[in-house]
């Protein structure tokens, strides 16, 4: 009898072990890294920031082993750690006066741009060399590949003195007169490229233009077919080339393999006008705001698909069109429209946002201690009707959230300061909607002197749109000279 109870009681305690140890597991499966920010760096030297993050994550995972859960450790550009937390370890990091957010660890894929021509800057305009002279690029990305053609440094002297970085590449990285500097983030040990998406990009920016593309010519790429089934890249090739649907190329297959001679010819490409280009990749990034739906993303657009550029030795889809009346709301997708590089040297008017704007909005987000954090100093959160409003922040764009089918009277106040002629005046001109009423006081702005600032107000009236609906329109202020426009978006959302 004592045998039988000793062999249930073995049974029973194996039970219990397992259960532990398959709940044990299901936690740690569930656990997902997320990104813990603190705030700006603090200015105490003797401050440990690794001692720091684990004594917060030590207080939500209830362990003298978190060590094992943290992932990365940030100090330099931010006060922050990385983490593997459940949700309820997230939700308890979250409640904390010193963590500002907690927010899951995503990779993302940066964008670049295309062509010179496409926006303007091609050979017969007049050039502005100071503007364009002795500029340094600061490239964010997944590193660059040194010995690339595109950044030998033949004819270029040292570095501008206002340059105040270092060349701390890390292992088997050598800057030069091109390069100029690099720095590279743990746990890597380089800011050497290993994926390619940083050389791309850098060589884009700022590589060597390199003009030998007839060399395809003698590795045997005259008169080539491409099978691709990217619908929105238009492709340009400098040699005879076709591409073609997955669908075509099969065709095409099936005569090559049909015939012991097959043959066909490639005619002459035509340029082909379309009235609704440029448009957005879908892939792209779009809006609206989830976090502030009063500010638009994106700001603007530039092109970014298909781009020949430097690249690393080893290593069907819908467009939008920029046009408001086709697509709406468009400033999801485009923001204030494509840029302009030689208009953008001389805007006219510009939209100055200073410290003490980006910390009242701050404000609407976050209690006093977190913005403290974030800022770096004592600053402090106005109470009351003195906090102002996101759509108040002196952005170009505006945005009125209203609620459905309701009647609204939304105003919205900006500055804007004259940096094109000293003695300009401009007239506001309103591009609007039918189902809203926009106007605008004073009408006309006018200045005497340049980086003179002025002030107005825009008053956006309607009986009410549908829940979830939207309505574009734009403030264009115009001195003979300057077009400076507003995109203006009036968004239903149910309370």
């Amino acid at each position: 009898m004592s045998n039988h109870r000793a062999i249930i009681l073995f049974y029973v305690f194996l039970i219990l072990i397992l259960n532990k140890f398959l709940l044990c597991n299901a936690i740690d499966e569930d656990r997902k890294v997320h990104i813990v920010y603190l705030g700006s760096l603090p200015d105490n030297e003797a401050y440990s920031q690794l001692y720091h993050h684990l004594g917060i994550l030590e207080r939500v995972v209830r362990s003298n082993s978190a060590v094992k859960f943290l992932t990365r450790s940030y100090k330099r550009s931010f006060n922050g750690f990385a983490a593997n937390l459940t949700d309820q370890e997230r939700e308890r990091l979250a409640s904390m006066k010193e963590v500002v957010s907690v927010f899951p660890s995503r990779t993302f894929q940066l964008q670049t741009t295309r062509s010179w021509d496409f926006i303007g800057l091609d050979e017969k305009i007049h050039r502005n060399a100071t503007v364009e002279s002795n500029v340094i690029i600061g490239v964010i990305d997944s590193g660059i590949w040194p010995e690339s053609e595109s950044f030998k440094d033949e004819g270029l002297g040292p570095a501008p003195k206002k340059w105040k970085g270092a060349c701390a590449g890390g292992k088997n990285f050598t800057c030069n007169n091109k390069i100029i500097g690099a720095r590279f983030y743990k746990p890597a040990d380089s800011a050497r490229d290993e994926h390619g998406h940083g050389t791309h990009t850098a060589s884009t920016a700022a590589g060597n233009a390199a003009f030998e593309t007839h060399e395809a010519y003698h590795a045997g790429a005259l008169g080539s077919i491409f099978n691709t089934s990217i619908l929105d890249i238009a492709y340009g090739y400098a040699l005879p080339a076709a591409g073609l649907s997955y669908q075509d190329y099969n065709v095409v297959k099936s005569y090559m393999n049909s015939s012991k001679d097959p043959r066909a010819n490639i005619l002459k490409s035509e340029d082909i006008k379309d009235p609704c280009a440029p448009v957005v990749a879908s892939f792209s990034s779009r809006g609206p705001n989830q976090i502030l739906p009063e500010i638009i993303k994106p700001d603007i657009t530039a092109p970014g698909v298909d781009i020949l550029a430097a690249y690393l030795p080893a290593a069907a889809i819908t467009a939008w069109s920029m046009n408001d009346t086709e697509n709406s709301p468009g400033e999801f997708a485009f923001g204030s429209g494509h840029i302009n590089p030689l208009k953008a040297i001389n805007p006219g008017l510009v939209y100055e946002a200073t410290k003490e704007d980006y910390i009242k909005l701050l404000c609407l987000l976050f209690d006093e201690i977190k913005v403290r954090l974030i800022s770096g100093d004592k600053s402090t959160c106005a109470i009351g009707s003195d906090s102002g409003s996101p759509k108040d922040h002196n952005y170009p764009s505006m945005v009125a959230i209203v609620g459905p089918m309701t009647p609204f009277t939304v105003k919205i106040h900006r500055r804007v300061i004259n940096v094109g002629l000293a003695n300009s005046t401009y007239q506001a001109k309103i591009l609007s909607n039918s189902q809203v009423d926009i106007k605008v006081m004073p009408q006309v702005l006018a200045f005497k002197s340049l980086n003179e600032e002025k002030t107005f107000d825009v008053s956006i009236i309607g009986s009410g749109i549908p829940d979830g609906s939207h309505v574009s329109a734009s403030l264009l202020w115009y001195d003979g000279t300057h077009s400076v426009r507003s995109p203006i978006l009036v968004r239903s959302i149910a309370a």
